[in-house]
C-alpha cells in the first residue's frame, strides 16, 4: 500500500505527464494490457472500455487534439490498498475522479473514470 506521500507524489507525476501533452510519455504510464472505463470512451467504443496501449494511444491522442489547452489540476488524492484516486479538474473544467489501480511497479493497469453529475 502506498503511503499518503507516495500517493500524492504519484498523482503529481501523473498530472505533470498529462499536462506535458507528450503522448508517448502518457501511454508509458500504463501497462501493455491496461483497461480504461470512462463515460467519454463511449464516443469511440461501446461498451466504453478501452483495452491495451494501442486503444489508449488512439483515445488519448483524440483527446489531446480535441482539447489542445488541456490542463489537469489536482483537487484531492485518495489512496486505497491497490489504487490511487485522483480528484481533479479536467477537460472543459469538469471535475473528474479517476480510480487508478497500480502494479507493484506503479504502472496503471486499470482505470475507472467518474465525471461530476451536475444537477
Amino acid at each position: 500500500m502506498l503511503t499518503a506521500q507516495e500517493a500524492w507524489d504519484f498523482a503529481r507525476h501523473h498530472v505533470e505527464v498529462w499536462n506535458s501533452h507528450d503522448l508517448d510519455a502518457i501511454v508509458e504510464l500504463y501497462t501493455e494490457d491496461a483497461e480504461l472505463c470512462s463515460p467519454l470512451a463511449a464516443i469511440v467504443k461501446t461498451p466504453p472500455i478501452l483495452t491495451g496501449r494501442a486503444e489508449l494511444r488512439d483515445y488519448f491522442g483524440r483527446g489531446l487534439k480535441t482539447y489542445p489547452d488541456l490542463r489537469f489540476e489536482i483537487i484531492d488524492v485518495f489512496r486505497g490498498p491497490l489504487s490511487v484516486t485522483i480528484h481533479y479538474v479536467g477537460a472543459g473544467r469538469v471535475r473528474v475522479a479517476e480510480v487508478l489501480f497500480l502494479t507493484a511497479e506503479r504502472k496503471i493497469e486499470r482505470v475507472f473514470a467518474h465525471y461530476l453529475c451536475e444537477p
